[in-house]
């Protein structure tokens, strides 16, 4: 016998369909305004309410802006508290402002930051790294 569907979890990922489809729209516009050339080079801007325990902080890790960032594939999700109905507005797609990691090619605020290897982002200085 399987388990029956959890409503919760499957209206999280209707809700995050719906969002992957809006942020696709306005990456596309950018594109067409040729301030971004591809979706990877985009910033999204999500609003969340305080005590919001629904899609974007429950069943996604600690770091569910990494996880969103994946799933939308942009470049970074930034995760703003305020207000909202429903659960998850978004804000803003726009450029994002950050460098391009030289390995994985994501644009992300932790390019540089590691002084051994200046042209890649966090992840991938500890990848390369690594013993």
């Amino acid at each position: 016998a399987s388990n029956p569907p959890d409503d919760g979890l499957r209206a999280s990922w209707e809700a995050l369909r719906g969002l992957r489809s809006a942020i696709a729209e306005r990456c596309e516009a950018l594109r067409s305004r040729k301030e971004i050339g591809a979706n990877a080079e985009a910033r999204v801007v999500i609003t969340v309410s305080d005590n919001d325990t629904s899609i974007f902080l429950r069943g996604f890790g600690e770091h569910p802006e990494a996880f969103l960032a994946e799933t939308f594939m942009v470049s970074e999700v930034v995760l703003e508290a305020g207000p909202t109905s429903p659960p998850g507005i978004l804000r803003t797609v726009e450029p994002s402002p950050h460098r391009k990691c030289a390995r994985c090619w994501n644009l992300r605020p932790t390019v540089g930051k590691d002084a051994r290897f200046a042209d890649l982002c966090a992840r991938c200085a500890g990848v390369v790294g690594a013993p």
